[in-house]
């Protein structure tokens, strides 16, 4: 993104997202932008805005729930975060050992989301 314009790029991608039709091509590139535009909300603190675009890609992704996990923790649903993030441990438990990190940050959110959550 270009920097202290995330707007204007977030546009930009939504504008190239619309006219993408006609081929399949494009129409694999549309949903590509769709997951691109959401983790971009995500990372420019408008969770509530990213939620709807990472709803509406159609590849479940350990990526995609943890970038669901985090939206839905910002707008306080809980219940639905822990849950991405139990979906992105389930994915990643065998990740490549460099990648662990955020295996161990997601499964100490699922801790923490668990005492804040009474079922």
């Amino acid at each position: 993104m270009q920097a202290g314009r995330p707007g204007e790029v977030l546009s930009g991608l939504e504008a190239t997202r619309a006219g993408l039709t006609g081929s399949e091509e494009r129409h694999g590139l549309a949903i590509a932008l769709t997951f691109l535009i959401g983790q971009s909300l995500v990372r420019n603190d408008q969770p509530a805005e990213a939620i709807p675009y990472l709803l509406a890609f159609p590849f479940p992704s350990p990526l995609l729930y943890l970038n669901l996990a985090h939206a839905y923790e910002a707008t306080e649903r809980y219940a639905e975060a822990r849950r991405a993030y139990e979906l992105f441990v389930l994915g990643w438990r065998d990740a490549d050992p460099e990648l662990q990190p955020r295996v161990r940050e997601a499964q100490a959110a699922v801790q923490r989301l668990s005492s804040v959550i009474r079922e």
